[in-house]
């Protein structure tokens, strides 16, 4: 203790507090110090205060009282812990069918797996499944049981196994005052274990001493991170009761993480420690025939969709963007492209590129009925040899647009027309407005496009070209909802500009004056002189994100 002094803080209670440390850890037993053990038994009163604080403000009235939590039954039979303990939105103890007994959780905890996928069709009570595995290991599993809860994003699993996790304890008081429940931690101190939520894009995955992992929706995925948390998470030496569990149902990919499990599990070459179960039946009670009778047919769900959901089959990830009686619905024989009047008020995309990709601008109108009627387009192809003067092209083009009509709104691609638009605003005044092809306005526009197509709501007139590009087009679906994506060595631009287009209209307050049609010959030609204000479109369900 002599030469603590070289330690010593610059303040007088800085070097008194340091000295007190210094000679307590010099003594045997110096926890056992009146002042000392008064201040340490003072703080831990504070904490427990605090805690049963929380905890108070958290709890929620159940309509059973749970029995006690020491039942020695509940650490070798998960399914009386869970008809008992895990309590669900009914304030009551979930009732674990009999197909969930026999397929899952009698198998599953059978003997000692090391990797588990259990794919089970959309709401068949995938997360509550994994939600009771993760609670009853962090009650009854070996001490220092560390459990991690993984999804494509974190909002993904707190709002699915975690937050059922949470809420089972909120409305059992008797977990509610063992655990301690942060925002994505709970924690069981007298074991020391803890069930902590990562997203996936987690970076200090490795190293981590796990017990229990569970990856939600694996489908969801992005592949490199997928096979990075996998490689991070495989098979723990120092835990022999580690166990890697894959809740999901089918995706698209056949090249990712999931589908070669899928290969596995269904191949003769299973090893002994993988518990493998992929289901295509509906198989929870609660979903019945008009439930799902209402799926199939509920707005926006393509066939290809329905049977991944709930069929559990693997699709491809790309589709026709839209069939050929869809497209045809959609076309007016009578109609013609217009050749310009100041009345009559338009909306426009651009889609640019100076070489490779086509560049299109599209101008679209809204009709009486409230839909989406094509006015005229231009489509420019440019040349590796040859860039796009894009002044000399797109530029004109919408000097002509606005000279022969009234232009509502330019929406356009900045990442190769900033400079000219901005040019076209200040110096011109034309109403210009970037639209980013960032993904969520990509699925906007794409979404908004195929709606109009499929419900009907969007007017074009026959042209050759024009239908190739729509024949070129298929969509990429994401749980977001859909984007536009090129097919083969096809041009999809004009596609894109359409659904621009088509977007900004939509979005659009109704402006006065003008007519919002084009007439194409007599039959149309009653509507020309009506003066009505623009009505917005009906297109059934529109992302907008």
């Amino acid at each position: 203790m002599g030469d603590s002094h070289k330690f010593a803080g610059k303040s007088e209670e800085g070097r008194q507090h340091q000295q007190n440390n210094l000679n307590r850890t010099g003594k045997r037993d110096y926890y056992l110090e009146p002042d000392w053990k008064s201040e340490l038994l003072q703080k831990m009163e504070e904490r427990k205060l605090k805690q049963a604080g929380n905890r108070f403000l958290r709890a929620k009235r159940a309509l059973v009282e749970p029995p006690s939590l020491n039942n020695p039954e509940y650490a070798n039979d998960i399914i009386k812990f869970a008809n008992e303990q895990f309590f669900i939105e009914t304030r009551r103890p979930i009732q674990i069918e009999r197909w969930q007994e026999e397929k899952i959780l009698k198998p599953l905890f059978s003997k000692q797996y090391h990797l588990g996928v259990i794919s089970l069709c959309k709401k068949d009570g995938k997360s509550t499944l994994g939600a009771i595995i993760a609670l009853h290991k962090l009650l009854y599993g070996p001490d220092f049981s560390e459990i991690y809860l993984l999804a494509s994003d974190l909002d993904q699993i707190t709002t699915t196994i975690f937050s059922k996790i949470v809420r089972c304890c909120e409305l059992n008081h008797r977990m509610l005052s063992r655990l301690s429940i942060t925002q994505d931690t709970i924690t069981y101190d007298p074991r020391g274990s803890f069930i902590k939520v990562l997203p996936s894009e987690y970076k200090g995955s490795f190293g981590s001493n796990a017990a229990l992992v569970i990856f939600d929706e694996l489908w969801t995925y992005d592949q490199e991170r997928a096979r990075r948390l996998y490689e991070a998470y495989t098979e723990n030496p120092t835990r022999p009761d580690f166990l890697v569990l894959v809740l999901s149902h089918a995706g698209y990919s056949r090249d990712s993480l999931l589908y070669e499990l899928y290969e596995i599990g269904t191949s003769d070459k299973k090893p002994d420690d993988y518990f493998f179960l992929w289901s295509h039946k509906n198989l929870a009670s609660w979903k019945t025939p008009e439930f799902l009778k209402r799926q199939r047919n509920k707005p926006g769900m393509r066939p290809n969709l329905y049977k991944r959901l709930y069929g559990n089959r693997w699709t491809e990830e790309e589709d026709s963007f839209l069939t050929d009686e869809e497209y045809s619905r959609c076309v007016i024989k009578e109609l013609r492209p217009s050749l310009g009047d100041r009345d009559l008020s338009i909306w426009v995309g651009v889609d640019a590129s100076v070489s490779g990709d086509a560049s299109a601008v599209a101008a679209v109108t809204r009709t009486i009925p409230g839909k989406i009627r094509l006015i005229g387009y231009r489509v420019w192809q440019p040349t590796k040899k040859r860039k796009m003067d894009l002044e000399a092209t797109i530029a004109n083009y919408l000097r002509e647009l606005n000279q022969n009509f009234t232009l509502i709104k330019i929406v356009y691609d900045p990442y190769q027309l900033h400079q000219v638009m901005l040019n076209l605003r200040t110096e011109e005044g034309l109403p210009t407005e970037e639209l980013p092809q960032s993904q969520n306005n990509v699925i906007a526009y794409s979404q908004l496009l195929y709606e109009l197509i499929r419900f009907q709501n969007l007017e074009i007139y026959e042209n050759k070209e024009l239908k190739d590009h729509f024949k070129a087009a298929n969509f990429k679906e994401s749980d977001k909802g859909i984007s536009l994506k090129k097919r083969g060595k096809g041009k999809i631009d004009l596609c894109a500009a359409l659904g621009m287009a088509a977007f900004s209209c939509v979005g659009s307050k109704p402006v006065r004056p003008g007519k919002v049609y084009v007439s194409g010959d007599k039959m149309m030609e009653e509507e020309k002189h009506i003066e009505k204000e623009p009505a917005v479109a009906n297109v059934g369900r529109i992302y907008i994100i």
